[in-house]
């Protein structure tokens, strides 16, 4: 049973239950680490989080679950965009200044306003 997978509700940690304990396979601080207990991978998941890295909320929570008679932890995690979706958000923002600058250098060249398109010719009164 895996607890998180990479890029899986934007996680960048990969844990899962084999036979050997509980793995953080392609661990980035050391190669494939394994605890034997759920508290020890928490503390492990811990590191990832004060280093940057994104777990998510739900791994940590069900590493809870597996610990025979522990309650939740006292504080819930405050809810927040995955990595994904601000991946996604600044990617979006990024091809938007992209666009706003190609089109301020085509009315550059142009010689004309980027904010107000030229105007129309008029037909007639409007009714």
């Amino acid at each position: 049973m895996s607890y998180c997978r990479f890029a899986w509700d934007g996680s960048d940690v990969y844990v899962y239950e084999s036979d050997r304990g509980i793995e953080c396979c392609g661990c980035r601080f050391e190669e494939d680490f394994v605890a034997d207990e759920p508290e020890e991978m928490i503390a492990h998941l811990a590191r990832h989080r004060r280093a940057g890295h994104f777990v998510p909320a739900h791994a940590i929570e069900s590493l809870w679950r597996d610990i025979p008679g522990a309650q939740r932890p006292p504080r819930r995690e405050p809810p927040s965009l995955t990595h994904a979706k601000l991946f996604g958000a600044l990617c979006l923002l990024e091809r938007a200044v992209k666009e706003a600058k190609a089109r301020s250098d085509e009315a550059d060249a142009k010689d004309e306003d980027p904010v107000r398109p030229p105007p129309s010719p008029r037909r007639g009164p409007r009714c």
